[in-house]
């Protein structure tokens, strides 16, 4: 058997260990967490009520991932003609999309503590890699929790007349018929 050192991490100014979380995060932090979690859950609602208008679908038992209800509520979209409506609505899949990728890579993600070298330790969230998204360390902090919490209600603030408009299309186009 071959005699091998051990590994041995460079020391540098800017070492770098990531261990398992020591303590839970500050109450502030697991409030706006809490936060965080609400609002995910509100975008899959109103992502999934768009998405069974645009490709019809019972919401109660259609088992697709929310991503595979955007991705087919898209290519449907597609089939319609070109419309304010359609157009209106395929934006805003997108980026509920993207909400929603965020939403997994945070809930999804490995909770760490961050050790620098001079530093207090600092928790943060491994998350994955996603098909062309590279892995990610975010700060466990209130302030990087309020501004995921803000863009996962964004796609929120103007579903109401996007569903309008996609239900106005679908009429007219039911009417044409």
């Amino acid at each position: 058997m071959e005699n091998r050192e051990p590994y041995t991490m460079p020391v540098t100014a800017w070492h770098l260990l990531a261990a398992p979380p020591i303590e839970d995060p500050d109450p502030a932090v697991l409030l706006e967490l809490g936060r965080v979690t609400w609002a995910a859950v509100h975008l899959e609602a109103f992502t999934d009520r768009m998405c069974s208008l645009i490709g019809p679908a019972n919401p109660r038992s259609d088992r697709r991932t929310i991503g595979r209800k955007i991705d087919d509520a898209q290519k449907v979209l597609t089939s319609w003609p070109a419309t304010p409506a359609r157009d209106a609505a395929s934006t805003w899949l997108a980026r509920a999309r993207d909400a929603v990728y965020r939403r997994n890579a945070t809930l999804h993600a490995v909770p760490m503590t961050w050790f620098l070298e001079g530093e207090a330790p600092r928790p943060i969230l491994g998350e994955m890699p996603y098909r062309d998204r590279p892995y990610v360390e975010r700060p466990i902090t209130t302030e990087s929790l309020v501004e995921l919490r803000n863009l996962l209600a964004e796609p929120l603030k103007d579903w109401l007349p996007v569903l309008a408009g996609v239900r106005r299309e679908m009429r007219q186009r039911s009417r044409q018929r």
